[in-house]
């Protein structure tokens, strides 16, 4: 399918800012708001969009999204599920991915204190080091 240029700005100001009202977006877009409103229904009845999601920026809540990638070292079936479990179980960890890269799991993990912040890297290394062939952390910015 090919998108025309007001689709294309639409998605693009749409993926900016997916809270703008069409009143703001007919603005930006130099149009009316019926065909902003028109458009993004025909976006969604034809595929283009199939989902409208929620992302939040944890910094203006005070917070700091951290990713950690683990790669493990020669680790069971069982040690990995202890693993995943111990991460699932963690007040912080909003996700736990398993993947099948360079990387054997992914974590995001949420907190509010570089304390925590440092607990939680530290109690993941003190329980599983061995296990870890490699641990790479950055924060995520939304």
């Amino acid at each position: 399918m090919k998108l025309k240029k007001f689709d294309r700005q639409l998605l693009y100001h749409l993926s900016r800012d997916g809270s703008l009202s069409f009143t703001t977006l007919a603005s930006l877009m130099k149009t009316s708001k019926q065909a902003v409103a028109y458009n993004l229904n025909k976006l969604v009845r034809e595929g283009v969009i199939i989902s409208f999601n929620t992302l939040i920026d944890y910094s203006r809540l005070g917070a700091t999204s951290l990713r950690i990638m683990i790669r493990l070292s020669q680790s069971s079936p069982q040690k990995e599920r202890e693993i995943v479990e111990f991460l699932v179980k963690h007040k912080n960890v909003r996700r736990v991915m398993l993947v099948d890269d360079h990387f054997d799991i992914i974590v995001d993990i949420v907190q509010e204190d570089a304390n925590d912040m440092y607990d939680t890297l530290i109690s993941i290394g003190e329980k599983y080091g061995k296990n870890l062939a490699e641990f790479n952390v950055e924060i995520v910015h939304s």
